[in-house]
């Protein structure tokens, strides 16, 4: 939404005049709303006001590792869900609360209840160690992969170099070609996997 029609719209009332959602707006449009948000460790943030006839609200999505909130702020009602990333319609529908608003709303204390029952959820994962065991499994496959192409590179200069004649028996073939070749190709794939 244009701010523009956020500051008409509020440029339209007087201050005391203002409900929350007013006050929330106006933090919209300054950005104390945004600084506000990123004091939390949210990963994700996406904030949609809007002006209407039908009424005004904020809406806004905020995501934690794998768990997000749906917060929908009217003049009169806030609506919120908790619940982990990509749930099903039902399970998100289980997880939304309502509130009426009163004179003593404070969306501070609001925002700062949502982001402790974040923190404590139950599907809560920490996707920063997941992506260091990616990059984990990732170096040590290609560690796998650069062994038998050493191992072929110090054969075939060997032979070429100084003209050795070098029996292979299977098992130089099986523990310095087929299981690095082996172990590259499963830790690669566990590299790779969502």
């Amino acid at each position: 939404m244009n701010k523009n029609k956020i500051i008409q719209y509020l440029n339209s009332k007087k201050n005391d005049e203002y409900n929350y959602l007013d006050i929330l707006l106006e933090k919209y449009c300054n950005g104390e709303l945004s600084q506000l948000l990123s004091k939390y460790k949210f990963t994700n943030i996406e904030i949609f006001p809007q002006i209407s006839k039908n009424g005004n609200s904020i809406e806004m999505c905020l995501t934690y590792q794998n768990i997000a909130t749906n917060i929908s702020l009217t003049d009169d009602e806030i609506e919120y869900s908790i619940y982990q990333l990509y749930a099903t319609a039902n399970e998100v529908s289980e997880n939304t609360f309502k509130l009426k608003c009163n004179e003593e709303f404070s969306f501070e204390d609001l925002l700062n209840s949502i982001y402790e029952k974040m923190l404590n959820h139950y599907k809560l994962k920490d996707l920063s160690i997941a992506a260091k065991n990616k990059k984990i499994y990732n170096t040590v496959a290609t560690i796998f992969l650069l062994v038998p192409i050493i191992f072929i590179g110090i054969m075939v200069a060997l032979v070429l170099g100084f003209e050795y004649s070098i029996k292979f028996n299977f098992w130089w073939v099986l523990f310095f070609i087929i299981i690095p070749l082996f172990l590259y190709t499963f830790l690669n794939r566990k590299s790779h996997k969502k």
